[in-house]
């Protein structure tokens, strides 16, 4: 298994958090990118993701199936049906790419990418205003640490 990427994640969350909020892991989400490494082109990424969400639209997110998830696919979660989702997940794979970003579960992107809430439970649609960013700030000593809100971005401002 690589070593672990815990830098900066992006995320449709259920409940949009403020920006600067710290957890102490990620609150109920889907992944639209995983744990990533982005720092050597985080002003790249930050500019050219928040022009891919002002131009997308906003995202409607529907429940699916009950299914488990992870390496050993013993994570229970909600599978989702959205295609504004997989498209803005695509586009932002295809940006974290030509930067040449480094991702912790590269398996699980593009052709492999499958949307699933975590840690929550969807009984209707949810309407998915902007993409969370989320960035984890490393304690001493440890590869853990508080999950921070570092960036809001809203969708389908441009449209």
């Amino acid at each position: 298994m690589p070593a672990p990427l815990e830098h900066t994640m992006v995320i449709a969350a259920v409940d949009l958090p403020a920006l600067g909020v710290e957890y102490e892991k990620v609150p109920p989400h889907i992944t639209v990118l995983p744990w990533m490494d982005i720092s050597r082109v985080e002003d790249e990424f930050m500019s050219g993701a928040t022009a891919i969400c002002e131009n997308s639209a906003i995202l409607a997110i529907n429940p699916f199936k009950e299914i488990l998830v992870g390496p050993a696919s013993d994570i229970p979660a909600q599978q989702v049906k959205s295609d504004g989702l997989i498209l803005v997940h695509h586009e932002l794979f295809d940006l974290a790419e030509d930067l040449g970003v480094r991702f912790q579960n590269p398996e699980w992107l593009g052709e492999g990418y499958n949307p699933h809430l975590t840690e929550g439970y969807l009984s209707s649609s949810l309407v998915v205003r902007a993409l969370v960013v989320i960035f984890n700030a490393k304690r001493e000593n440890s590869n853990r640490g508080k999950k921070v809100v570092s960036a809001v971005l809203p969708l389908g401002q441009n449209l």
